[in-house]
């Protein structure tokens, strides 16, 4: 049975500073894990455009995350002109930005609500969680969304890390066949004037 003082704590959870600086933290958490999925994002939206066709990129627009990942990781795994260890790495970030993912969605279209409950020895226990409207065991605390923000803020820098050693990698290669291209061209060239010159002379 809930005490006068665990009653006063709950009163202050909801209408008290405390409360409010407890959500306050939740609204900078929240908004920092989103923010970093954004970048998560858009980072395998680049990723496409620089390793896909035009049409295939059309569709990849359309696609959710998960599914766009998938998409990715396959076609990073056909292509050669990467070096294993950089699609290696590439592919486990996206792997861990999926499985992220499954949280984000929790994240984002489930309330943020003050619950109380009794722990083990019988004291009372309340806080702000995010709880799963379709399942009310699936919650989020605050500890545990302070380390998916962690973890997604780490795995965004390893992907744009990553995304440029690839891009580096994919440039050199474009820059080696234009010059190849170049060279054929001016050889050509050279030919054509050495067989002009020969009309010429004669």
């Amino acid at each position: 049975m809930a005490t006068r003082k665990d009653l006063k704590k709950i009163e202050k959870l909801f209408f008290g500073p405390e409360g409010e600086t407890e959500r306050k933290n939740w609204v900078t958490l929240i908004g920092r894990f989103m923010v970093a999925f954004g970048d998560i994002e858009n980072i395998t939206l680049l990723a496409l455009e620089r390793i896909s066709s035009e049409s295939l990129m059309r569709t990849a627009r359309s696609l959710q995350l998960t599914k766009r990942i998938e998409l990715l990781s396959e076609i990073l795994g056909s292509k050669e002109s990467i070096s294993d260890e950089a699609r290696a790495n590439f592919i486990k970030s996206l792997a861990g930005a999926k499985k992220l993912s499954e949280m984000r969605n929790i994240i984002a279209h489930n309330p943020l609500l003050l619950t109380v409950h009794l722990d083990s020895p019988g004291e009372l226990i309340a806080g702000h969680e995010i709880v799963s409207a379709r399942n009310e065991d699936s919650r989020i605390t605050a500890k545990r969304m302070q380390e998916l923000v962690e973890q997604a803020e780490k795995t965004r820098t390893h992907l744009f890390d990553q995304y440029g050693q690839i891009s580096g990698q994919l440039i050199q290669i474009q820059l080696m066949q234009h010059r190849k291209e170049r060279r054929r061209l001016a050889d050509r060239a050279r030919r054509l004037r050495r067989r002009e010159d020969a009309k010429f002379s004669h």
